[in-house]
């Protein structure tokens, strides 16, 4: 995210990471091997000390033997065995260093034929624009508003919403089949960090589209802060009031709602929380801090903002600079002093947990224990794979959570 300087350039991938256009960082020169996972484990049943060996998040070690992939815990128990597939593989393997991740295949989309049924407006605004111009799934201009996309049982399209005199861009996956589970709502990080780049670098996004998309709607909005438009002085209460507007209508397909909220997402829909008890939230990696106190403690510990170029969205279109630490001052605004948990409802709620790792640098331990309190203990602690839930090292350990907690949400007809 490459606006604070140091060793915590990649860990800061946060609230305080504002660079708007880096994908997560061990995307970029990882192997990535497409494989499917096999019914018998062959070779890896029998395969003795590997002479180099990947470790993941979820205590597995990676090997090649005798051209399968084998996957082993390292107490030596349960083992997997993987081959490479170029035309049918379901999986990831991405590996760097002595890491390995394992994400979903990438779904395949085709554009959509003349007379395909579409849904939603989708206007040549100024905020789509940047929308379709800095994000991508597969390959640039693809999110244009002629550039609907089609799987087998899926069409993804870029829609927006009318929200106060704006009109907010979402990426829209809705199935085919006629009875869906529900609607899951994505709630990307920020600020000023685009939504999607490319799907191979979103590791968490891809899964939602490519696990979830064939029987369940997913909206991922680019709510106010997300892309290098910047409205005004306190984008964050128009986040949140976008974000509302987006739950609203999910609402109207009265089907389970569910919001899985990274990072400033999970910041900018805390007061939403209280008062729709008929959706299910899921924050993950969470700021917990208030945004003044983040900054003021990354700079005790010697870190240095950087700048940002933004594009001012109101009244006319023009290229702002400003510090990175200016830019989330004036985008929380007047909220720049509440921590999350001040922004969440007083009082217990049934309704969020929480999902964190131990080396964030943007979750308080003293934070956590208040929030443990407010969400009645539903708060996960993960292994040690700081904040970047999108790239596909510490996907793996966000995954089992994420894929729980819709489980869940999605079967609970109160939702």
């Amino acid at each position: 995210m490459g606006v604070w300087r140091k060793s915590l350039l990649v860990a800061l991938a946060s609230a305080l990471a504002f660079s708007a256009c880096q994908q997560p960082a061990s995307m970029s020169g990882a192997l990535v091997i497409p494989i499917r996972q096999l019914d018998d484990e062959g070779a890896c049943a029998t395969a003795g000390a590997p002479s180099q060996s990947y470790n993941d998040a979820l205590g597995w070690q990676w090997f090649e033997s005798g051209g399968t992939w084998c996957r082993r815990q390292f107490d030596g128990g349960a083992i997997q065995a993987w081959a490479q597939a170029e035309q049918n593989a379901t999986h990831r393997l991405h590996l760097q260093g002595g890491n390995a991740g394992l994400t979903d295949a990438l779904p395949t989309l085709r554009r959509l034929q003349p007379g395909e049924v579409t849904l939603g407006s989708c206007e040549d605004s100024r905020r789509m624009r940047a929308f379709r111009d800095q994000n991508w799934l597969v390959a640039r201009g693809d999110l244009d508003c002629r550039g609907h996309r089609a799987a087998t049982q899926q069409v993804v399209q870029p829609i927006d919403l009318p929200v106060g005199g704006q009109r907010v861009p979402v990426l829209m996956s809705r199935p085919t089949v006629p009875d869906d589970r529900g609607t899951i709502i994505f709630l990307a990080g920020g600020p000023y960090r685009n939504l999607v780049r490319g799907l191979e670098g979103h590791a968490l996004t891809n899964h939602l589209l490519s696990a979830y998309g064939p029987d369940t709607a997913v909206l991922v909005p680019a709510y106010a802060g997300i892309d290098k438009v910047r409205m005004g002085d306190g984008d964050l209460a128009r986040a949140t009031a976008e974000i509302a507007a987006v739950m609203a209508f999910a609402r109207e397909r009265r089907r389970p709602v569910c919001v899985v909220a990274y990072d400033m997402g999970a910041y900018a829909v805390a007061p939403l929380v209280g008062a729709n008890a008929w959706s299910g939230f899921l924050m993950l990696a969470p700021p917990t801090s208030a945004p003044a106190s983040l900054i003021e403690r990354m700079k005790a510990n010697g870190m240095q903002a950087g700048k940002l170029q933004l594009i001012e969205g109101a009244p006319d279109a023009r290229m702002v600079e400003m510090t990175s630490d200016q830019a989330l001052l004036r985008y929380a605004g007047a909220a720049s002093r509440q921590d999350l948990n001040e922004r969440l409802d007083a009082g217990r709620l049934t309704n969020v947990e929480m999902a964190y790792a131990p080396n964030d640098p943007v979750v308080g331990p003293r934070d956590v224990a208040n929030l443990s309190s407010k969400m009645d203990g539903r708060v996960t602690r993960l292994p040690a794979v700081g904040h970047a839930a999108e790239d596909a090292m510490g996907f793996m350990a966000y995954q089992p959570v994420l894929d729980r907690f819709l489980s869940s949400c999605l079967a609970n007809p109160a939702n």
